[in-house]
Formats: C-alpha cells, structure tokens, sequence
C-alpha cells in the first residue's frame, strides 16, 4: 500500500503532492500504514462515485471514485 505512486499527478494541476484516501473495513497493516504515512487517510465504509480516493494538497482538486473508474472504462473524452 503506498500513499501515492511517484507517476501519478493531479489531473487539475499535474502537482504530485497528492492524498490518498482509503475505504472501507481497515485491515491491521491498512492501520498502521495510515498512522506512519501522513498522506494517507480512513475513509469508513460508505463510497460512492463521489468520494475522493485522491485529493491534491496544493489545488484542492478530488480525483473521486468515478473519475477514477471511467479511466479504467476508457469512457470517451477520458485522458
């Protein structure tokens, strides 16, 4: 688990200065990881398209769940 791969940006502003948010029942390691990496954080049970998996620390910008997911789907208009 890692708070954000090196080659990851900020879609809004290309920073790499991102957060990284994680969902649902946290395992053991999932909890210690978060308590050792600042840019990492519990995100409960409760997801939607909406929720941010990852959030910019220099823009604000919240890559969510379905932004992340269209990637995957190759929707037209995706990066």
């Amino acid at each position: 688990m890692r708070a954000t791969d090196p080659d990851e940006t900020c879609p809004a502003c290309r920073s790499t200065n991102l957060r990284r948010r994680l969902y649902g029942l946290p395992s053991a390691a999932a909890m210690e990881e978060v308590e050792r990496d600042p840019d990492l954080e519990l995100g409960g049970c409760l997801i939607s398209p909406t929720s941010w998996t990852e959030k910019c620390k220099d823009c604000g910008h919240e890559i969510t769940l379905g932004e992340t997911m269209s990637i995957f789907r190759g929707e037209p208009g995706d990066k």
